[in-house]
């Protein structure tokens, strides 16, 4: 019952500021289960839930997009042989 109430808080938005991070997540479990919760561990339930990051994982600031495009051209897939 608690993982089915996690899960309808996550669908709501988040009462501070509108966004469920990690952290929120972790803070929400703590207080309804009385002891610390660890992000990570927010972070497995709300993937076991089917939950995903809003946010694009950063990317290096002095790569161009002409060397990212020919970096996924090179690896793109091993060759077979």
């Amino acid at each position: 019952e608690l993982q089915e109430a996690f899960r309808q808080a996550l669908l709501q938005p988040h009462p501070q500021d509108g966004i469920w991070t990690i952290r929120n997540a972790a803070l929400w479990l703590s207080e309804r289960l009385g002891r610390p919760v660890d992000p990570r561990r927010a972070w497995t339930w709300m993937k076991r839930l089917g939950f995903a990051p809003l946010r694009p994982r950063p990317r290096h600031r002095e790569r161009g997009v002409e060397e990212g495009e020919a970096f996924k051209k090179n690896s793109s897939s091993p060759s077979s042989s």
